[in-house]
């Protein structure tokens, strides 16, 4: 894998005489010589050439897998899948550690008081677990940053919620909650972002990430600001009522506090 990235880098931006080179150069410090020696054989091989060339070597890389060992999308290979993709985003920073699985119980929680069933249900999952992927393309200057954002870095915060879209919608067995993962930060009265999006354009899906990431972001431990209870929280949430979040949803979470025992992670001191 080491020599493979290594060519793949060289050869993408020098091209496939440079790929090799580099890897001759480097056969007994970087490289295992056996590799090297089994690595330059490939220079004649017209498939590779072709693949490498190819402007979609995703798909050709794809068609390379052994066959019989495909791993089908079921439902339960994809809760797998986004409960590990959201510990991998929340893993990026101790500050937001277990942030994507609370949003993800209490989105549940609430999809549940307020009618949501099977396959609906189960996508508001997903989409809770993997709303935040686009902060993999967020410096951690400013995810760990000990106080508040300045507007530049506000701003680069905030395509956070762009790169979820573009990252999920890439994936076809996730693109079609991409939407809905992405909307976690809009509002009723169109402010919010990234697409601005008001009033009945919100699912009821996007009104529920909106309050279930307003709550666990403001119950847990953060390094800018003294930790809060539930009630303070809450209490900012109300003041966000009927222009930014859904009544209806802030109710249900209400319900779902009085009725569960949640609790958002708080980082050890």
């Amino acid at each position: 894998m080491g020599l493979a990235q290594t060519a793949e880098v060289f050869w993408q931006t020098e091209g496939p005489d440079a790929a090799f080179e580099i890897i001759e150069r480097r056969s007994g410090t970087w490289f295992d010589p056996e590799l090297v020696e089994v690595f330059s054989r490939l220079r004649d091989n017209a498939g590779l050439l072709s693949d490498m060339a190819s402007p979609n070597v995703a798909a050709r890389a794809a068609a390379m897998e052994p066959h019989g060992l495909a791993l089908p999308a079921t439902d339960e290979v994809l809760d797998r899948l986004a409960l590990a993709f959201s510990d991998v985003v929340d893993a990026k920073s101790p500050w937001t550690y277990e942030h994507s699985r609370g949003v993800a119980e209490v989105s549940e929680g609430l999809g549940r008081i307020l009618g949501l069933k099977g396959r609906r249900l189960r996508k508001l999952r997903w989409a809770a677990l993997l709303h935040d992927i686009g902060k993999l393309g967020v410096s951690n200057l400013i995810l760990d940053k000990p106080g508040k954002l300045d507007p530049n870095e506000i701003a680069r915060m905030r395509r956070h919620t762009t790169y979820s879209y573009e990252i999920l919608s890439r994936v076809q067995v996730f693109s079609e909650f991409a939407g809905m993962a992405a909307s976690h930060h809009e509002r009723l009265d169109g402010a919010g972002y990234h697409q601005g999006i008001a009033g009945e354009e919100l699912t009821l899906e996007t009104r529920i990430l909106a309050v279930a990431d307003m709550y666990e972001a403001l119950a847990a431990k953060r390094p800018y600001r003294r930790e809060r209870t539930s009630e303070e929280a809450l209490t900012i949430i109300d003041r966000e009522m009927g222009c930014g979040l859904c009544p209806a949803v802030v109710a249900a979470l209400k319900t779902f506090l009085a009725q569960s025992h949640f609790v958002p992670y708080q980082v050890a001191a």
